[in-house]
């Protein structure tokens, strides 16, 4: 039998899915790589900061707290369903991808916050977006659907 940690108590899927060894201490030093150098390391301590705070969030949350989603289940089930190939899907799925999906719009939008700084507004606006989208290239995989808007725009 696995000794239990405290965070196993606390977060029931941390039994059934606990995590793989030297994790949590590669978490603490993610970085990601983004085409300019100057001024990148205050975003990259930025972003760091925010992913460890979202961990840590999200492994010292209580039960109750699980139970609250920022994005409605039912909405990522049925995007989730959209694949043909996509007959079941286990209760916890939505939850978890519901989560990573928060992250993600979190990340994108503090990235894209940097922009709109940098042009001196107060407004984040569509164009903040698309220019984060181009100079970070952990969103590369989305280039391609923002230049075929484009020509439709």
């Amino acid at each position: 039998m696995e000794p239990k940690d405290q965070n196993s108590e606390q977060f029931p899927l941390f039994n059934l899915y606990p995590m793989p060894s030297g994790v949590s201490s590669s978490l603490n030093s993610v970085g990601f790589n983004t085409n300019e150098e100057q001024a990148d390391n205050s975003l990259e301590v930025s972003v760091n900061k925010l992913i460890k705070s979202q961990l840590d969030e999200i492994v010292t949350s209580d039960l109750s707290k699980l139970n609250h989603h920022e994005i409605p289940l039912a909405r990522v089930k049925k995007i989730m369903k959209a694949d043909e190939d996509v007959k079941m899907i286990n209760a916890e799925t939505p939850a978890i991808f519901g989560k990573a999906c928060e992250l993600f719009i979190i990340e994108l939008t503090h990235r894209a916050w940097v922009h709109t700084e940098e042009s001196k507004r107060r407004t984040l606006q569509r164009s903040d977006i698309i220019m984060c989208i181009f100079k970070t290239d952990i969103f590369d995989f989305m280039q391609e659907i923002i230049t075929q808007e484009k020509k439709n725009y």
